[in-house]
């Protein structure tokens, strides 16, 4: 019986090395929740971090270090500002205001993982399109923005496996948004993911 736990033991060790090396044959798809933080112009439309968010994206290994894949997420912004002057159509009116940005990026990425161990840190970077709603509404007044625009979103995490024998694990990372927006009183359209994802692996 000792030497048949012995035996398996070995087994088990010498597919946790052949998975190692044959990461370069897999794939990996993410299942994420991202808040997310506005910055710079984004920031002063509405302030408010967004709970709203999550995301969806597949890897492909082409290498042990090196991946290849594509990223769909959502963030929903929203703020209620207090009362303010506004000029409409020549006339003033005195109203809260209510703000909303929703952001969709659809992104082909790369991803670079460092060292050889079992938790895999890593750094990477899409790129791709951004469909932005923007809306404002203040007393019965409502305008509204849709525009699909490129963008690129820089990110750093770490892939921590459940187990040696389990094809799941868990993903965090930080994901800064770069959107080239210039529409109405925003400019510079930016925000922070952190993503806590469940991660499955093929």
């Amino acid at each position: 019986m000792r030497r048949s736990y012995i035996t398996l033991l070995i087994g088990v060790m010498l597919m946790a090395g052949a998975g190692r090396q044959s990461m370069a044959q897999e794939s990996i798809w993410a299942f994420n929740y991202n808040p997310a933080s506005p910055l710079e112009d984004l920031q002063d439309y509405t302030n408010a971090t967004s709970w709203r968010g999550w995301s969806f994206e597949g890897r492909r290994f082409m290498t042990g270090n090196v991946s290849l894949g594509g990223y769909i997420g959502y963030n929903g912004f929203f703020e209620e500002k207090p009362r303010s002057f506004y000029d409409i159509n020549n006339t003033t009116i005195n109203s809260k205001s209510w703000r909303y940005v929703y952001a969709l990026p659809v992104l082909v990425t790369t991803h670079y993982y460092i060292g050889e161990g079992w938790i895999k840190p890593y750094i990477g970077i899409g790129a791709g399109i951004y469909y932005i709603e923007q809306e404002l509404q203040f007393s019965t007044f409502r305008t509204e923005e849709k525009n699909w625009r490129l963008g690129f979103a820089p990110e750093a995490g770490v892939f921590v496996p459940f187990g040696v024998l389990v094809n799941a694990g868990a993903l965090l990372s930080v994901k800064y948004h770069q959107v080239f927006y210039n529409v109405q009183n925003i400019d510079n359209l930016n925000y922070l993911n952190y993503s806590l994802g469940i991660v499955f692996k093929y």
